[in-house]
């Protein structure tokens, strides 16, 4: 018996491997758009519309910069040094927020991964929900300072604008595809082989049989193996699930979209895929700590909190449309 189910055991491993490869090569032309997108701003060192926001009046830049930031390659981690020099050569503060909070939420790189494993109507409802999170965290910030509440550090700590940079395109480009593809390629496995295990029985689920390989609903048709799949639980539970649980689960976007494609394709609600994807990346432990050195405490917690709020009720009025 010991024998037999070893090998079971290595039979559907090496068909979760097998399975792995191919939906590698289905999406592996979005993490290439995605990279090279990354890579080619990433080596102009520029974040558009940045010069110009800085002349325009600080209401109309809240929202242009929230654009520009949801069009920056840069994570939290990248954006941070962004926002400490645009502050500190007397950038209007709202926008730096709205650049801040988009950027934290939205990347190019990202919207096209969603794309290629959940669908292009799932990263466009990403992506509004990054532009718009942070364009109301931008008017937010700045009616708490007309309340004398101070966001910033003062001076934000680290504070020198963009490192500059002579590496090359093909270097950055490299350099993006090394890193996604890592997170891709262990989101993708981790994936299949859940779903291996648990359709050869060795693992007990509800439903009994999950789909797996090809048969992951990747589209936006809403079917799975045996047809279209019940979506329970519509609206905001499981929007309220899916942002709670992002932070501490939340690590690389290209990790997280295979789990979740298989997950989609047991019939989860649409709206908890959009919460945890809109709160996660902003709300991850290593992004709070970067928001750290420049944001005091207070506003800290409560831009946590508001993106929370916000990914919940954005995700379960979007899920619907």
């Amino acid at each position: 018996m010991t024998v037999v189910a070893t090998g079971q055991f290595i039979g559907t491993i090496i068909l979760a491997l097998r399975e792995s490869a191919l939906l590698i090569s289905d999406v592996s032309p979005w993490i290439l758009a995605g990279a090279l997108i990354g890579a080619a701003m990433r080596t102009i060192r520029k974040v558009p519309f940045m010069n110009a926001l800085s002349r325009l009046n600080p209401r109309a830049a809240i929202p242009l910069a929230s654009v520009s930031g949801a069009a920056s390659p840069l994570c939290t981690l990248g954006s941070v040094p962004i926002v400490t020099g645009l502050v500190s050569e007397g950038f209007p503060k709202g926008a730096a927020v709205a650049f801040l909070a988009s950027s934290s939420m939205v990347t190019p790189q990202i919207v096209l991964m969603t794309a290629g494993f959940l669908g292009p109507r799932i990263a466009i409802l990403q992506a509004m929900g990054g532009v718009i999170a942070g364009t109301l965290a931008g008017f937010l910030s700045t009616l708490a300072r007309r309340k004398n509440i101070e966001i910033f550090l003062d001076p934000p700590s680290g504070a020198g604008g963009i490192a500059p940079t002579s590496r090359s395109f093909i270097r950055h480009a490299s350099d993006q595809l090394e890193y996604g593809l890592f997170w891709l390629v262990t989101g993708v496995i981790v994936a299949q082989i859940i779903a291996a295990l648990i359709n050869s029985g060795m693992i007990p689920f509800f439903p009994a049989t999950l789909p797996n390989g090809r048969g992951i609903d990747y589209t936006m048709a809403g079917t799975g193996v045996n047809g279209p799949v019940s979506r329970p639980m519509p609206g905001l539970i499981p929007a309220l699930i899916g942002s709670l649980i992002a932070a501490p689960t939340y690590s690389c976007g290209g990790a997280a979209l295979p789990v979740l494609a298989l997950l989609r394709s047991c019939g989860i609600d649409d709206a908890f895929f959009l919460a945890f994807l809109v709160s996660g990346p902003a709300t991850r432990i290593r992004s709070i700590a970067a928001l750290g050195k420049i944001l005091k405490p207070f506003p800290l917690a409560a831009y946590a909190s508001f993106i929370v709020a916000f990914s919940v009720l954005w995700a379960a009025f979007a899920a619907q449309l």
